[in-house]
């Protein structure tokens, strides 16, 4: 069953836990280890199901669907630190993603170009896959330590550029490459949410010091 942990202090001394089945389903919640109960049906969990903590406060969980499924945790009308759509959660989820995207660049690119590897070098991977998979690891670290609205959209932008390049490619082939092209339409998205995100935290940085 998978569970997750988030924290509702900076302290971080008040847990609390969030575990579910298979679909998000028999969603429970533990605050300080104590479970607060679960979610009767998913249809509760879609329209935001109420908690009371002990002090008063109000917890919502909700399933947000998109492009994919999300668990949002809002408190007090904020959201959860940790929390799917938190914007800081965009961010380093971005990361992980453009981390992964760029060092599969990286070692698929120079292992095609050392080892003369004739399938990867007709997928066009060599030398350019990887300074494009450097290209993707630094604009991912840029935007996650930066908070950097800049860097994710520069990765938007190759990213999109190679899904272009695919469609180009595949084009009176027969085969477009229909997963490729769904896999480069999530890593957009996702790098996009991550591009909001930053701005969010930018704004709100804005106002504190203004």
């Amino acid at each position: 069953m998978p569970t997750k942990t988030y924290y509702l202090d900076k302290a971080k001394t008040q847990e609390l836990t969030v575990k579910w089945g298979m679909f998000f389903r028999n969603v429970e919640i533990f605050y300080q280890k104590d479970s607060l109960g679960v979610v009767p049906s998913k249809y509760e969990l879609e329209q935001g199901f109420h908690y009371q903590l002990p002090d008063g406060r109000t917890l919502i969980v909700q399933l947000l669907h998109g492009y994919t499924q999300e668990l949002e945790l809002r408190l007090e009308g904020g959201i959860v630190p940790g929390s799917a759509t938190h914007p800081q959660e965009r961010i380093k989820q971005a990361w992980y993603m453009l981390l992964f995207v760029g060092g599969l660049n990286v070692l698929l690119g120079a292992w095609a170009a050392t080892q003369s590897i004739v399938i990867l070098q007709q997928l066009g991977l060599g030398w350019g896959s990887l300074v494009e998979g450097l290209l993707y690891i630094g604009l991912g670290w840029w935007g996650y330590s930066r908070v950097s609205p800049l860097a994710f959209g520069i990765a938007i932008g190759l990213l999109a550029l190679d899904w272009i390049l695919l469609i180009v490619n595949n084009v009176g082939t027969g085969n477009m490459g229909f997963g490729g092209m769904f896999l480069r339409f999530f890593f957009c998205l996702v790098a996009y949410r991550a591009m909001q995100g930053a701005r969010q935290l930018q704004n709100e940085a804005k106002l504190i010091t203004s």
